[in-house]
């Protein structure tokens, strides 16, 4: 018998602003334009033409507020999990200038 689902229900809108103003200052900080856009590796061409590379989930700053306008976010939660995951894949990028 297949489980019903469950309706995610929508972040709180006091938790919405605190997740925006946390997002916003990172946006524009010093480095803060690195991560605006989607972070994908073959567009970029950083590791080279042969990358076997495979991202689950390429995400940048503007997915992330997306997610925020659309109410996409169950909790503030789901968000930190997803700036987590976007600094974490940008480390494994080697640096350049």
């Amino acid at each position: 018998m297949p489980k019903p689902k469950v309706k995610k229900s929508a972040v709180r809108p006091s938790n919405k602003m605190e997740c925006w103003v946390i997002l916003k200052r990172f946006m524009v900080g010093r480095d803060g334009r690195t991560f605006n856009k989607t972070l994908d590796p073959k567009k970029l061409g950083i590791f080279g033409n042969n990358c076997e590379c495979v991202l689950l989930k390429p995400i940048g700053f503007e997915d992330i507020e997306s997610k925020l306008h659309k109410f996409m976010y169950s909790g503030p939660d789901e968000f930190a999990n997803d700036m987590r995951f976007l600094f974490s894949y940008g480390f494994m990028y080697p640096q350049w200038d």
